[in-house]
C-alpha cells in the first residue's frame, strides 16, 4: 500500500529518511520531487538532488511552485561547487512556501562561501513554523562558523535544541542535528548553560540508524563532559557505548582514542594502552587517501594519544601522515575548517615531538594555540598552554594555562597546572642570568666574572634558550 503524503512526513520528521526515500522511489509528483531532492540534498547526493529539482521545475504549479524547486536547485548547485546562479522570484512564492524558499537560498549562498548573502537572506524573514525556525537558527550557526564564529554556532545550535524540544518534539531528525553540533562544541567552549538537554534527549530520542552519526556524537560529548568532571567510570561508560551504535570504522577508532585519553586523564594506563591499541588496529587498515577529508582529523587525535602515552615514534609518524594527507581537504571544508585542521596538527606536533625535538614542538604549539585561543576552544587552550608552560620557564604560558581552564571550576582539569620548572642551568650560566637580571651588559658580566666578552655572549646564549625566549629584553621582562 502507498503511504501517504502525511505518512512520508512523519518519516522525515524522526529522521527515518532511507524509509521516506524508499516510499517515495519513482514518484514524480511535484510535492514528490522536492521531498526527494531534499532528502538527496541531506545525504550529499548533490546531483541527484539537481536532476530532482530540475524535475520539480518542470511540474511545479505555474502559479508559485516553481521558486521553491528553483531554490532547492540552486542549493544543490551550489552544492556541488557549481559557481553561477539560478534566478529566484520571491515576489511568485506562496506564503507557504516562502520560509523554505528562502532557507535553500540562504543555504545556496553558504555552499558558496558567501556568508554575508546567506544571513541577509536569513534575516529577511521570520519563519513561525518552528522547525523551520530551528532550521534558520542552525543555518545561521553554520554561517556563523565559516565566518569562525564557533561560540555563536554554539549559541545558535542551543537554541534550537531547546525550541525544537520545547514546541517540536516530534522532529526527531532536526532535535538529532542540532544535538550533534551542540556536542560537538560543548567540550571546547564550555559555556554554562548550553548543552543541558543532551543527556535527556539521548536516553528519549527514537534514533533511527540514519542518525547513529549524531549520536555518536552525543555520547562522546557526554563522555568528556563526565570526565571533564572528574566522573571516569561515567566518562567511560558512555563512550563504550559510543563504540557500539555504529558500525562505522573510523567513528569507533575516534570512541577508542576518546576512551585512550580519558584513561590516560585518569591514570588508568593499561587501559588507556589497549583503547588505543585498537583504534591504531583501525588506523593502519584504512586506506586513507579515499576517506572523506573530515575524517582525516583522526590521525592528529591519535598521535596526540600516542604521544600521551610515551610512544613517541609512533606519535611522529602518525603527524607526518597527516601532514602529508592535508592537501586533500576540499575547499569548501578547508574555508571553515582548515584553520582547525592545522590546529589540530600543530597540538599533535607539540606533544609528538615535545620530548625530542623542543624547539620544533614549541612552535607547532605556539601557532596551534593562537588558532584555539581565538576560537576560544578552552580545552585544547588550557591543555596545550600548560604542555607548553612545562617545556619553558616562561610564567606566561603558566597564566594562559590558568585563564582556559578555570572555565571549568574545580575540575581535575586543574592537575595539569604546574608551576614554570626552572631550567637546568651550569653555575657560571646562573652568575651569567643573575647579572643580566640586574641590567648588567655583556662587558659589564665579563669584567666581573673575568672572562671574555666572547664568553659572556655564549652564555646569555645559552640562558635565553634555556629559558624559551629568544631576546634579552624578554628575558629582563620575566626577570621583572
Amino acid at each position: 500500500m502507498e503511504a501517504t503524503p502525511a505518512e512520508v512526513a512523519g518519516l522525515i520528521r524522526s529522521g527515518k529518511l532511507l524509509e521516506a526515500r524508499a516510499a517515495l522511489a519513482e514518484r514524480t509528483g511535484y510535492r514528490d520531487l522536492i521531498e526527494r531532492a531534499r532528502i538527496a540534498l541531506h545525504f550529499g547526493e548533490y546531483a541527484q538532488a539537481e536532476a530532482l529539482a530540475e524535475r520539480a521545475v518542470s511540474v511545479a504549479p505555474p502559479r508559485n511552485g516553481r521558486s521553491l524547486a528553483r531554490a532547492l536547485r540552486l542549493a544543490a548547485r551550489a552544492g556541488a561547487g557549481a559557481p553561477e546562479n539560478d534566478a529566484v522570484e520571491l515576489a511568485e512564492v506562496g506564503r507557504a512556501e516562502l520560509a523554505l524558499t528562502i532557507y535553500y537560498v540562504a543555504m545556496a549562498a553558504y555552499f558558496r562561501n558567501d556568508f554575508a548573502a546567506a544571513g541577509a537572506w536569513l534575516g529577511s524573514h521570520a519563519p513561525t513554523q518552528p522547525a523551520t525556525r530551528a532550521r534558520y537558527l542552525m543555518l545561521r550557526g553554520f554561517v556563523a562558523a565559516g565566518k569562525g564564529d564557533v561560540a555563536a554556532q554554539l549559541e545558535c545550535s542551543d537554541t534550537a535544541l531547546r525550541l525544537l524540544r520545547r514546541e517540536a518534539p516530534d522532529e526527531s531528525y532536526l532535535l538529532a542535528q542540532a544535538a550533534h553540533v551542540v556536542a560537538l562544541l560543548v567540550r571546547e567552549l564550555p559555556c554554562d548553560g548550553y548543552g543541558d538537554a543532551l543527556e535527556a534527549l539521548e536516553r528519549e530520542l527514537d534514533w533511527p540508524p540514519e542518525l547513529e552519526l549524531m549520536r555518536f556524537g552525543v555520547l562522546r560529548a557526554l563522555g568528556w563532559k563526565r570526565a571533564l568532571l572528574g566522573d571516569y567510570e561515567g566518562a567511560m561508560a558512555h563512550l563504550l557505548r559510543a563504540t557500539f551504535v555504529t558500525d562505522d570504522r573510523l567513528l569507533r577508532a575516534y570512541a577508542h582514542l576518546d576512551h585512550a585519553s580519558v584513561a590516560v586523564f585518569a591514570g588508568e594506563r593499561a587501559s588507556a594502552r589497549a583503547a588505543f591499541a585498537a583504534s591504531l588496529a583501525i588506523i593502519e587498515q584504512t586506506d586513507w587517501p579515499a576517506v572523506h577529508s573530515e575524517a582525516i582529523a583522526v590521525l592528529p587525535f591519535a598521535a596526540q594519544v600516542a604521544a600521551e602515552l610515551g610512544e613517541g615514534t609512533t606519535a611522529q609518524r602518525l603527524c607526518r601522515q597527516a601532514a602529508a594527507l592535508q592537501p586533500q581537504i576540499d575547499a569548501r571544508w578547508a574555508l571553515a575548517h582548515d584553520g582547525r585542521f592545522a590546529a589540530f596538527l600543530g597540538e599533535a606536533t607539540a606533544f609528538a615531538y615535545f620530548d625530542r625535538d623542543r624547539d620544533r614542538a614549541l612552535l607547532a604549539g605556539e601557532a596551534a594555540y593562537a588558532t584555539f585561543a581565538q576560537l576560544g576552544y578552552a580545552w585544547r587552550a588550557g591543555r596545550l598552554a600548560a604542555l607548553l608552560a612545562s617545556g619553558t620557564a616562561l610564567a606566561a604560558w603558566h597564566e594562559r594555562a590558568e585563564h582556559w581552564l578555570a572555565y571549568y571550576g574545580t575540575s581535575p582539569l586543574r592537575r595539569l597546572l604546574r608551576a614554570p620548572a626552572a631550567p637546568a642551568l651550569s653555575p657560571r650560566q646562573r652568575e651569567v642570568h643573575r647579572l643580566m637580571a640586574q641590567g648588567k651588559t655583556g662587558s659589564q658580566i665579563a669584567t666581573e666574572l673575568g672572562i671574555s666578552t666572547f664568553t659572556v655572549r655564549n652564555h646569555e646564549r645559552l640562558v635565553m634558550r634555556a629559558y624559551g625566549v629568544h631576546r634579552r629584553i624578554e628575558l629582563l621582562e620575566r626577570a621583572r
